[in-house]
This record gives structure tokens, sequence and C-alpha cells, in this order.
């Protein structure tokens, strides 16, 4: 109450600082760090306002704070009652620094992961794609092969139909003759007759006795009585 009065008469940074100090002793740590904030509004150079808050962020485990006023405060000011409070506040935030490491290198862990895996899907996806793709086409190069072999297979039946029309159409306007034949008592005399033999053997010569005798001879049935 003492310390309040003064302020409000007279407000010096040394007043501030003696009042966060009870405040510490009461454990009303954030009222003892508004009064170092106003004592270092005053006066920048109070080491006892830095020591008196940085006390203060150690006891609601506000570590980092802690280190960053007390060093301050040790620069301006050393208190080697305060040493080994310094130390325990450098370990608590090596130990925090280290813990915030771990897990920002577990994030990007997690995060390089899942962009690996994001991109091994998106290889994936394209390569099942390209895959699709060549069967696809593959498929449509078989259809058209086998139509291709249909078409060629159609035109082959149409060609073979056509020949055949036009072949009967032949056979229509020139009707087939009959064979020639040569009467049973002529070709008896050649064969009997070693020369004529040897002559007729040739198919020439036996073709055109063969058109004499039709000639000749119009009805075979009649050439025994010759």
């Amino acid at each position: 109450r003492h310390y309040t009065d003064c302020i409000k008469a007279i407000p010096s940074a040394l007043m501030f600082a003696k009042r966060a100090a009870c405040f510490l002793r009461l454990l009303k740590p954030n009222a003892a760090i508004r009064d170092c904030d106003a004592a270092l509004k005053l006066n920048s150079d109070s080491g006892r306002a830095y020591k008196i808050r940085g006390t203060a962020h150690r006891i609601l485990g506000q570590w980092e704070a802690a280190l960053k006023d007390l060093a301050e405060g040790q620069a301006l000011d050393y208190d080697e009652s305060l040493y080994s409070m310094q130390v325990e506040v450098q370990d608590k935030v090596g130990q925090l620094r280290q813990r915030r490491q771990e897990r920002e290198d577990l994030i990007k862990y997690d995060r390089d992961q899942k962009r690996a895996q994001a991109a091994r899907k998106k290889q994936e996806e394209r390569r099942a794609a390209q895959r699709a793709e060549e069967s696809e086409r593959e498929r449509k190069q078989e259809q058209r092969r086998q139509e291709q072999k249909e078409r060629d297979i159609r035109e082959t039946r149409e060609k073979e139909e056509r020949e055949r029309r036009a072949r009967e159409e032949r056979e229509k306007s020139f009707p087939q003759q009959k064979p020639l034949s040569i009467p049973p008592h002529i070709v008896k005399k050649i064969s009997a007759d070693p020369d004529l033999a040897k002559v007729f053997s040739n198919p020439m010569f036996m073709g055109i006795l063969a058109e004499i005798c039709a000639f000749t001879f119009p009805n075979l049935g009649n050439v025994q009585r010759l």
C-alpha cells in the first residue's frame, strides 16, 4: 500500500520495481509483470525490473521470456544469487527448444511424406491413364484389323460370286459342244496298221481325224453299216 501511495504521488521506476517485488513474494506474478513493464517504460535500464519480471515469467512457466529478462537484468546488474535460477531457465529453454525442434521436424517429416505420397499417387494415376490409353489404342487397332479382314473376306466372296455368275453367263451364251468321236471301225483299222497308229498317236492328227469323222458321219448310229 505504501508503494502504491508513493507511485500515485511520484511515479518512478524504482517504486514500480519494489512493488513488483512485493507482488512476487505474494505469488502474484502477473501483477509483478505489469509493474515491471511500467518501470521499464520509465527507465529501460532498470536491471532490477528485468530480473523481477524474469522471475515472474519463470513462475508462470514462460521460460523463454524469463531467460530473456534474466539475461538482460544480469547484464545490467549482475546478481550471483540468480545464477542458479538462470541456469535452470536456460536448461528449460533448451529442452523446450529441443521439443519444439522435434515437433517441427516431425511436422516437416509428415509433410514431406504426404507430398511424396501425393507425388507417387499422381505418378501412378498418370501411369494408369497411359496404360488405359495404350489399351484403348490397341483395342481400336485390333478392331480396325478385324474390320479390314472382314472387308477382305467379303470382297473375296463378292469377287468369287461375280466370277461364278460371269462363268454361268458365258456357258449360257456358248452351249457346250458334244465331244468329237471316231467310228469304231476306223479306230480298228488305225490300230491294225502300225504306220497309221504312229501318225495318229499325235493328238493333233487325232483331233483332225475326229473332226473329219464328225462332218462325214453326222449320224454315228449308221457308221457300223459302212
